[in-house]
């Protein structure tokens, strides 16, 4: 959320002429973002049928496989 409002209001200032500066930060903060919505994302994502039973298991690197 306060990524967002950095990345919006960094924006603004940049494309109105503002210093360079504020185009490291757009693109930090873009690039935080990116960052925290690829690690929130499912591994693997199925419907599940009542009675089916699913094996989640985490390999050396933390990351879910099936």
């Amino acid at each position: 959320m306060i990524l967002r409002w950095i990345f919006r209001n960094a924006s603004r200032r940049a494309s109105t002429g503002g210093h360079w500066g504020w185009w490291l930060i757009v693109a930090s903060t873009w690039l935080l973002q990116r960052d925290r919505d690829q690690r929130s994302r499912p591994v693997v994502s199925m419907p599940i049928k009542p009675g089916q039973s699913i094996i989640v298991t985490m390999d050396e690197r933390d990351e879910a496989t099936r």
